[in-house]
């Protein structure tokens, strides 16, 4: 009898053994494997926070204004209702035209004024065709469109108050080149994907959110033949502008 209890012992203590060894592993799996994992162990051991914003339709603030050479009117139209964002120096039957962009991110007062803002990156998505561009970006390797230089683009942070719904070319807000940054040139014609690293201006904005007025998008040669084409908030989810901020408390 003395015997088999010292048998039976083992064998649960083996089982109970190998169930840890088990478990261990496949907590390591997800760890390696699961992006909300690792943020949740990382906020854990240094306090650090994300804010991902990405508004819709409803609580997007986004929009691009219009200069054309050869019709005046086109300036005081607004064009906060299409699905794409393309900051733009081009032609229209021989007439300059010239657009800007718009976009504001007022959920960055979820953000203590008294935070750190350790990173801040503005995502823009491509699409895969356009209306309003339909040559697509205008610089990639073969674009015919390439000896009219880089179309890399100016983010700068917006002066005053705006509204998508009554925005204009005539009526834009004023900008500072204080903390601009560069939106890279598009490497394709279509589904350009862009990052830009907006560390200065959010900290700027999340110490004064009075000064959050959003930023202005435009060409670096506002001259033809320059275009990028962007979804906007009223596009589908997942080519809709995001922000996503890292910050500590």
């Amino acid at each position: 009898m003395k015997t088999i209890k010292i048998k039976l012992a083992r064998m649960i203590f083996f089982s109970a053994f190998m169930v840890s060894i088990f478990s261990c592993k496949k907590e390591a799996v997800q760890s390696n494997n699961s992006v909300n994992s690792v943020s949740l162990e990382r906020s854990q051991n240094s306090s650090l926070q994300t804010l991902d914003l990405r508004p819709g339709p409803a609580d997007g603030q986004d929009v691009y204004v219009e200069w054309k050479a050869n019709d005046a009117g086109t300036a005081n139209v607004n064009f906060d209702y299409v699905p794409e964002l393309p900051p733009t120096a081009w032609t229209d039957g021989g007439a300059e035209v010239k657009q800007r962009i718009f976009i504001s991110f007022t959920g960055l007062s979820a953000i203590p004024a008294n935070a750190t803002v350790s990173s801040a990156t503005l995502y823009l998505y491509g699409l895969s065709s356009s209306l309003n561009s339909p040559q697509g970006n205008s610089y990639y390797p073969g674009s015919p469109y390439l000896s009219y230089g880089s179309n890399a683009c100016i983010v700068s942070r917006v002066l005053s108050a705006w509204n998508e719904s009554t925005i204009t070319w005539n009526n834009q807000p004023g900008t500072t080149a204080f903390n601009q940054a560069t939106l890279p040139a598009s490497t394709s014609q279509w589904n350009y994907d862009a990052q830009v690293n907006v560390t200065a201006l959010v900290r700027q904005y999340v110490k004064h959110p009075e000064l959050n007025f959003g930023v202005c998008i435009k060409e670096i040669t506002e001259s033809p033949y320059h275009c990028m084409v962007f979804g906007s908030c009223e596009a589908a989810e997942n080519d809709r502008p995001r922000l996503v901020v890292e910050y500590t408390l």
